[in-house]
């Protein structure tokens, strides 16, 4: 056959050679630069505000140090005053005989005592942020020493309308705890409540002994506390946002003592129905140190201390208008190791 057979072959291109593949390359490769600017303008713009957020916790740091140095110089130079405060009010109450004026200077004594106590609070605190508080446990009637500081704010409730109760359930029980540190946290709790309710409002202070913790509860039907602030309520110098005016290191402070006593807090707060205060405090001895145990010879000699005080003032009471350098100079003459063990306090405290 002369005519020659014709075959067309159409070769197609590899697929990465087509048109739809080149496109898809071309939108890849322009994902893949946009996703690795995009990553490390992010990685930069995290770096940029992590740097930022360190800076401004330094300076929030450098604030609130400058806050503490501030309180705890302010504190030096109220304790002095109000020690010259107490001075002349032991000796106005150890010379008035007239019963309403005796209570009236009793009860700016209890309250100057408790101003000076919570200024040594200052002082507690720094104490605390350095580490150095001493835990010293020791049997102690837990009622007493919260019904004391209760009674405190009486007064204070009266004024306010506010419906105050107490409510224990360890009367005549001897509980292990550091006396000293449970007056400060349940001052601060209360001081914390009266802020907070209002005149027809309530406060329940409560004792109670779950078997291996002291429960101290502190219960208010005041304005409670926002849901997203309670995690925040324990930070030095933090805030409620409210109308009352505060240091911000009394909630601090007390989270610090209880876990110093080994033990936790918890709050238990809605806005507008009130807010509770749960201390758990262990009272079995296996949860404290040997070192955290007061020893006998230690309370041996602060009971000794506050007889010498008692005597003292006794033969205050005796000598009439004589000085307090005569009367103390008495003191020692008859009970010599008065003298040698506590020295010449200048107000019996």
């Amino acid at each position: 056959n002369e005519t020659p057979t014709e075959l067309e072959i159409i070769i197609l291109p590899a697929w990465y050679k087509t048109w739809w593949a080149s496109l898809l390359f071309a939108a890849a490769f322009i994902a893949a630069t946009v996703f690795v600017f995009r990553y490390f303008w992010i990685r930069k713009s995290m770096k940029a505000e992590i740097q930022m957020a360190q800076i401004d916790k330094e300076r929030q740091k450098e604030v609130n140090e400058m806050k503490l140095r501030f309180f705890i110089n302010i504190s030096h130079e109220l304790r002095t005053p109000l020690t010259l405060i107490l001075a002349p009010l032991h000796e106005m109450l150890n010379k008035v005989n007239d019963r309403w004026q005796h209570k009236q200077l009793e009860l700016m004594k209890q309250n100057a005592t408790r101003l000076l106590h919570l200024v040594n609070q200052l002082l507690d605190y720094r104490k605390a942020e350095l580490g150095v508080f001493g835990l010293k446990v020791k049997p102690s009637q837990v009622h007493r020493i919260i019904e004391k500081n209760f009674r405190f704010y009486e007064a204070l409730a009266q004024r306010k309308g506010i419906q105050y109760d107490f409510c224990s359930e360890v009367e005549d029980k001897e509980i292990l705890c550091d006396p000293n540190y449970l007056e400060l946290i349940v001052n601060n709790l209360l001081s914390n409540a009266f802020k907070h309710t209002e005149e027809g409002q309530s406060i329940t202070v409560s004792l109670k002994d779950t078997g291996n913790n002291l429960l101290l509860q502190v219960k208010d039907t005041g304005n409670g506390i926002p849901l997203e602030e309670q995690k925040k309520i324990f930070e030095r110098f933090y805030q409620v946002k409210s109308s009352h005016t505060g240091s911000g290191i009394g909630l601090s402070l007390v989270q610090r003592l209880v876990e110093l006593h080994h033990g936790h807090i918890e709050l238990d707060s809605a806005e507008g129905v009130g807010s509770t205060f749960s201390i758990f405090l262990p009272i079995d001895k296996k949860f404290y140190r040997p070192e955290e145990f007061q020893q006998e010879s230690t309370i041996a000699e602060i009971e000794q201390g506050n007889v010498c005080r008692r005597r003292r003032r006794s033969l205050r009471r005796r000598n009439g208008r004589r000085t307090g350098k005569t009367n103390k100079t008495s003191a020692e003459r008859k009970h010599p190791d008065c003298r040698r063990q506590f020295g010449h306090p200048p107000v019996p405290l």
